[in-house]
């Protein structure tokens, strides 16, 4: 049972990791004047979706793994999720963050399946923290 929140947790936090990294980055390149409240902002909207997200990609990634399928068909599950969730983020923001979010939400999607690969306790345990970390620590330094 520890195993699978372990692997959870670190598929969604890794992919919130990648998608606010990604999504700050493309803001910066396409608007040129992003700030420490926007990227906590994008912080806690992608810890949200992220982390709602992550059940989804949690339990497709296992029933991958129970039906056997190969690493190839994995990515191609995983860039479909990553559209449909890109879609469904972009729906809810108005497009106002286009094509920015739908491609940070991609990115997301493959950082969920690639950190699966990780093994190392501490890795997982570093990874997992760091979402939580930007949420809560953070404001503490404005």
């Amino acid at each position: 049972m520890l195993n699978y929140v372990l692997q959870y947790l670190k598929g969604s936090a890794a992919a919130i990791i990648a998608a606010v990294i990604s999504l700050s980055f493309l803001l910066e390149v396409i608007y040129h004047n992003f700030d420490s409240v926007q990227f906590y902002f994008i912080s806690v909207f992608g810890s949200v979706i992220g982390y709602l997200f992550g059940l989804i990609a949690f339990a497709c990634f296992l029933l991958a793994n129970r039906k056997g399928y190969t690493q190839l068909t994995k990515y191609l599950i995983f860039l479909v999720l990553g559209l449909i969730s890109g879609g469904i983020v972009e729906f809810f923001t108005g497009l106002m963050l286009f094509p920015a979010s739908f491609v940070s939400t991609i990115i997301g999607s493959f950082a969920f399946i690639i950190s699966q690969k990780i093994k190392s306790k501490l890795a997982i345990l570093i990874i997992s923290v760091i979402p939580l970390i930007v949420i809560f620590i953070y404001p503490l330094f404005w």
